[in-house]
């Protein structure tokens, strides 16, 4: 595969999720959020994920969000203990208020997991 027609892994994401919203969204724009069962439509219809849950599925949609090392180091730590709070995670070198606002906009603080 030459250089012109090889696409990295961000890229491949954003088609994903150009895709996705295609999907969800009718000819006027409006979102018609068929399945909320599945992540990356409850992040495309602005609905929160849970942070402490379905912890794979929450590192994939970090690795969208933030660079692969700082979405590393967040699911190490979401992993080895159920946080409290988001704001928790700037206890985790190089997660800074900025950043756990950005993750606040996306996902909640879920104690009781479903599964």
């Amino acid at each position: 595969m030459n250089s012109d027609t090889k696409i990295n892994r961000g890229n491949f994401i954003l088609i994903i999720l150009v895709s996705a919203y295609t999907i969800i969204t009718n000819e006027w724009g409006e979102k018609k959020c068929p399945s909320k069962e599945n992540l990356i439509f409850k992040f495309l219809c602005g609905e929160k994920i849970p942070i402490n849950c379905q912890r794979e599925e929450v590192f994939d949609m970090l690795k969208i969000l933030f660079k692969e090392s700082q979405a590393q180091k967040i699911y190490e730590y979401i992993s080895s203990i159920q946080i409290d709070d988001i704001k928790e995670l700037e206890k985790i070198k190089g997660i800074g208020p900025k950043t756990t606002a950005k993750i606040n906009q996306f996902f909640i603080v879920e104690r009781n997991c479903s599964e």
